[in-house]
């Protein structure tokens, strides 16, 4: 628990530790709150309000330590935040905090936080990763981040769990299903426009579903041959700006990047277009890319 870990943190920062530690591992611990068994539910736990473990990160700073992996401990926003204050006075290579509350705001700022550090692996998965944090992770990694020790060193990258919300290509007709009737759990695909020219047997998109047009009109959307959908129950995305994932893919493109984990983060086929343009054109040495259980 967290008293353990500050006893831990002093032993670090006085150096009476044996020998040069190297690694700590303290996954699966309930240091900065509590810890669920089920590591999918709410990202694994919940942050307390006993900061008392925060004290680790400053031993850190006189330490040698160079991999730490805090995954599955409750580190929330606190935490995080502290531990992106820090980060940088220290010799750490290899990052994990994977399995915990973090969020994607926090997450947006600790990545911020990591500029400076030249970390080579990164490991953030099932830890709230979205939209914000995804871009400020494109940011980072893009070619006018070049000159920062994050972009020049990091090479293992794990997302695992990430939301990158709306996946579409810009300027695409992109909508998703909205506003049908109570009870209506689906929107059944017409073969023209007109509702009552319904295909029979034929079951269209769900509710909260996205498609992509290929033609439209004032009242209705074309997805596929013989294929239509009215417009009053879709709700169209705004495609003006590139969306989180294609900017982070276009950015992975000209990164140092050797292994990057996309598993179960429920991408479809757009995305899927996108990670296979990043694989044919990536710069560098690209070994891996995981995409399992991803949609």
């Amino acid at each position: 628990g967290p008293v353990e870990v500050a006893l831990l943190a002093a032993d670090l920062k006085a150096g009476r530790a044996i020998a040069a530690v190297n690694e700590i591992v303290l996954d699966s611990n309930s240091i900065f709150g509590r810890t669920w068994g089920n590591k999918s539910h709410k990202c694994g736990g919940e942050e307390g309000e006993d900061d008392a473990a925060h004290a680790i990160f400053d031993a850190l700073a006189s330490s040698s330590v160079q991999t730490l992996s805090l995954g599955h401990t409750a580190m929330g926003p606190k935490a995080s935040a502290k531990l992106a204050a820090t980060l940088r006075l220290t010799k750490v290579t290899s990052l994990t905090i994977s399995d915990n509350p973090i969020g994607d705001d926090a997450m947006a700022e600790l990545l911020e936080g990591l500029k400076d550090v030249g970390l080579i692996s990164l490991s953030i998965s099932n830890a709230g990763v979205g939209v914000s944090s995804a871009g400020k992770l494109a940011e980072l990694l893009s070619a006018l981040s070049s000159a920062t020790k994050f972009s020049g060193a990091v090479a293992k990258l794990n997302v695992t769990g990430a939301n990158f919300g709306e996946v579409y290509k810009a300027g695409s007709l992109f909508f998703r299903v909205g506003n049908l009737p109570s009870g209506s759990g689906g929107l059944a695909f017409r073969n023209s426009c007109n509702m009552g020219d319904r295909i029979e047997g034929g079951s269209g998109p769900y509710d909260g579903e996205c498609v992509v047009a290929v033609e439209q009109t004032t009242e209705w959307i074309k997805v596929g041959e013989n294929k239509w959908l009215p417009k009053k129950y879709l709700i169209q995305i705004d495609t003006s700006k590139p969306c989180a994932f294609q900017e982070l893919c276009e950015a992975l493109q000209l990164s140092r990047v050797t292994d990057v984990d996309f598993s179960s983060c429920e991408l479809n086929s757009q995305g899927i277009e996108f990670l296979s343009d990043y694989v044919r054109e990536a710069t560098g040495a690209l070994n891996s890319v995981t995409v399992d259980s991803t949609g």
